[in-house]
């Protein structure tokens, strides 16, 4: 889990803001931290504002994208094991 992922999860856990919708879209749709949705097939189907000045991409260039096709090669590997390890495992919690 990379610095960005950890920030997310702390900050949601620490906060008590899951499940909480106004302090949740706080944290996700006007906090500084680059979110996004993806489903089963890491295809991007939510991505928060913040991510446009983080990647330079605008969150309706990435939504409908498959997350992998943005990522260098020498982290695909890493990334899609990491992100097959996720899937098989729904509701874990990385910390």
């Amino acid at each position: 889990m990379d610095q960005i992922e950890t920030g997310i999860v702390t900050t949601i856990a620490a906060h008590g803001l899951h499940g909480r919708g106004e302090r949740f879209r706080a944290v996700v749709q006007d906090g500084a931290y680059a979110v996004a949705i993806v489903d089963g097939t890491a295809r991007i189907s939510y991505v928060s504002p913040s991510m446009a000045g983080l990647s330079g991409y605008a969150p309706e260039e990435l939504e409908g994208q498959i997350g992998f096709d943005f990522v260098a090669p020498d982290s695909l590997e890493l990334a899609t094991d990491h992100f097959a390890s996720v899937v098989a495992s729904p509701g874990r919690t990385d910390t």
